[in-house]
């Protein structure tokens, strides 16, 4: 009896030995089952991950800071929403060898400090094969998007502020699916600036007069007594110029510059240094000087037909790098802001330059422009006014013909009339000269790109 007994204790001894090494074989292969789903969720993961992640980018010149951005998981969850409490026991029961799908989430943490940008629009480009939602509350705390996107999103700020947004990419891939979620902030912040090209300028110069940051177009005015400009727009969004003439005989000393950008006024300075000039004895026969220079009637025409013009001008920019000489093959027989004395008299000071060459030689526009007066006057001959913009225009006199009429728009190069010896001339010669409002600056600075015209500008040739 004992015998049997010890057999059939044996026997269950045996069979529960058996149910365990069973049961064992039957963990360890759930392990190594789970330890592969965990291999595949992470393969899948990295799958998911290694196209690209999103690119944040303004318009050129500004680039948001792509550096800033997070470029990997931080925080990694394996989750099965069909897995029961208890994993192991279901998953060997319902789920082996059978293996369904598992879901990888990635959490990008929230980003504290915003991405900055200094123009009014942020574009949001996408790596492909993704479900991209994206929503989008703006620095008024309204959602001003929420929904899918495909390749790119473009948002454009009404004012300065922080949009802080959501974007959620999920992909299949694999045996799985993924899911990334990036939190981030996108700020703008720019407040307008007001600086001078240089704060001392010799007479004849150019002073530039720069806004930057006006990226909503606040309305700007600028006030001066060195003279009237007007501001024209810059390469930069949001850049503004004024070009300030410095003429010949501006007194020395310091000369205060006005500017209101919005609501906000500036005040700033430029001290005018004296620059030497020349001085010329001309002789002229005296029926020619009695009929221009000392007629009235001709300084009438002139004045009625040329004054209006200098009150002329613009916010919008012609020129678009440094001026061009009008003639070539000259010799320069007058200096701009020379003393002049003719007959053995003082007569003026030269506010341009006389280029003397052959009858006829063909002249051309400096820069592009838009003509505004093209006719003959007795005191200068066949006469032409080109507005360059913003008050800057180039001026021809004594000319034998023209080739343009008032409103004609030119460029650079073009032939717009041919040298002669009309009004009060001596001889074959172009006076060339230019003017911001009234007053004359040195056009040799127009032709070298040194004037202050070109600053602001990306290039002045």
């Amino acid at each position: 009896m004992k015998t049997k007994l010890w057999k059939t204790v044996q026997a269950l001894l045996c069979l529960i030995l058996l149910v365990a090494v069973l049961g064992m074989i039957t963990l360890f292969r759930a392990a190594a089952e789970v330890e592969r789903v965990w291999q595949t969720a992470q393969q899948s993961l990295q799958q998911v991950h290694s196209p690209k992640d999103p690119v944040f980018a303004a318009p050129v010149p500004t680039v948001l800071d792509t550096d800033l951005m997070p470029t990997g998981a931080e925080k990694v969850i394996f989750t099965d929403p069909l897995l029961p409490e208890n994993a192991l026991y279901d998953f060997v029961q319902s789920r082996l060898p059978q293996y369904a799908h598992c879901a990888v989430t990635a959490s990008i943490e929230p980003r504290h400090e915003p991405l900055q940008t200094t123009v009014p629009e942020w574009t949001l480009q996408l790596p492909e094969g993704y479900d991209a939602h994206l929503t989008v509350t703006d620095p008024e705390g309204i959602k001003v998007f929420d929904g899918a996107v495909q390749q790119s999103y473009t948002r454009t700020f009404a004012a300065n502020g922080t949009d802080v947004c959501t974007l959620t990419l999920r992909q299949q891939t694999g045996e799985g699916r993924a899911s990334f979620t990036y939190e981030f902030q996108v700020m703008l912040d720019v407040q307008p600036t007001v600086t001078l090209s240089t704060e001392t300028a010799a007479q004849g110069d150019v002073v530039a007069v720069l806004v930057s940051g006006n990226i909503f177009g606040e309305p700007m005015s600028l006030s001066t007594e060195l003279g009237l400009c007007d501001f024209v727009p810059l390469d930069t969004p949001g850049s503004y110029g004024a070009y300030v003439p410095v003429a010949y005989n501006r007194g020395v000393g310091a000369w205060p510059i006005e500017v209101t950008v919005g609501d906000t006024a500036h005040t700033l300075s430029v001290q005018v240094e004296k620059r030497d000039f020349t001085v010329q004895h001309m002789t002229i026969s005296q029926s020619v000087a009695d009929s221009t220079w000392n007629s009235a009637a001709a300084s009438t025409e002139y004045r009625a037909a040329i004054y209006p013009l200098y009150e002329l001008t613009d916010n919008e920019r012609h020129w678009d790098g440094a001026f061009i000489e009008p003639v070539t093959g000259y010799r320069l027989t007058t200096q701009y802001g020379l003393w002049r004395y003719t007959n053995g008299k003082y007569s003026e000071r030269h506010s341009g330059i006389d280029m003397a060459c052959a009858l006829g030689t063909p002249i051309s526009a400096p820069q592009n422009g838009v003509v505004l007066f093209a006719d003959y006057l007795q005191l200068t001959g066949y006469t032409i006014v080109i507005a360059h913009g913003g008050g800057v225009k180039s001026m021809f006199y004594h000319m034998n013909s023209i080739d343009v009429a008032a409103g004609d728009t030119v460029a650079t190069g073009q032939k717009i009339a041919e040298v002669g010896t009309t009004g009060y001339s001596t001889g074959p010669h172009l006076h060339y000269e230019v003017k911001i409002g009234s007053q004359s600056i040195d056009p040799f600075q127009l032709f070298d790109g040194t004037s202050g015209l070109f600053a602001g500008l990306s290039a002045a040739g």
